[in-house]
């Protein structure tokens, strides 16, 4: 598979057990140098050319133009996600502060949209913090965790809202939260794809577990990218990506550059 690459292809995924089953063999295939970091630290790692690819939040892919993006994985949910959980001291619609997981880049997105669009919140108030299992201890209307410390925080007397769950009954499509970029060569981005659909693969073989009871969906079918392009859409409106930035779509089992059908 790809042997004439020159070079390890380097890639960057995220340490959490939601991106498992996408991993499977990748840290032992020769071809690859694989580093597991917070999706934040990945992202700047990605634009500033330290990783080639990376498993990153969706919300990245518009943001920056110039993106090869793998159109046929990723972590999404239809409903309950059970580890991008916003715990809640107030009515979603009187949230004016709201606390959020360093970590966390889409989700932050989502939150905001949810809160002001769907439920009427604001203006809010941004913060960031460390992630933590005790978010009733931080002062803040709503904390955002995600995550295993999203899927294992205590409650504390707050109202949990699934982002997932939230997004699917507002506007009844899955919600994608990451995507495999690459700021690279698009043979070597290629090669990637090969490698990463290969660990996919093994990963449903070995029956590698989720660690949310199965809700993650890995491989992404047109509904996925639906919901994808509805939730660009509503970021763009709320100034929290560009509006005509996309990525190049790369399928993984053709040789063209296909878009989402």
């Amino acid at each position: 598979m790809n042997g004439n690459l020159s070079r390890p292809l380097t890639l960057g995924s995220v340490p959490y057990t939601v991106g498992a089953p996408l991993l499977a063999g990748l840290e032992s295939n020769p071809g690859l140098e694989l580093v597991r970091a917070l999706p934040s630290r990945l992202i700047e790692d990605l634009r500033r050319g330290r990783l080639e690819g990376a498993l990153v939040s969706s919300i990245e892919a518009f943001r920056r133009p110039g993106y090869f993006a793998a159109r046929d994985l990723g972590i999404a949910a239809t409903g309950p996600v059970r580890s991008v959980r916003l715990f809640l001291r107030t009515d979603p619609s009187e949230v004016r502060t709201l606390a959020a997981d360093l970590a966390s880049e889409t989700s932050v997105v989502l939150a905001r949209i949810l809160l002001a669009r769907r439920f009427g919140a604001g203006p809010i108030t941004l913060s960031r913090i460390d992630a933590t299992l005790r978010p009733s201890d931080i002062d803040a209307d709503a904390v955002l965790l995600i995550g295993d410390k999203g899927a294992s925080a205590e409650a504390g007397g707050r109202r949990i809202l699934d982002l997932g769950e939230a997004w699917h009954e507002w506007r009844g499509l899955p919600f994608v939260f990451a995507l495999w970029l690459f700021r690279t060569e698009e043979p070597r981005a290629r090669a990637a794809i090969a490698h990463l659909m290969e660990a996919w693969r093994r990963g449903r073989r070995e029956g590698i577990l989720d660690g949310v009871g199965g809700r993650i969906e890995h491989r992404l079918e047109p509904r996925h990218h639906r919901g994808l392009e509805d939730f660009a859409r509503l970021a763009a409106e709320s100034g929290l990506c560009g509006g005509e930035i996309r990525p190049t779509w790369l399928a993984a089992e053709t040789s063209a550059a296909t878009p989402p059908s």
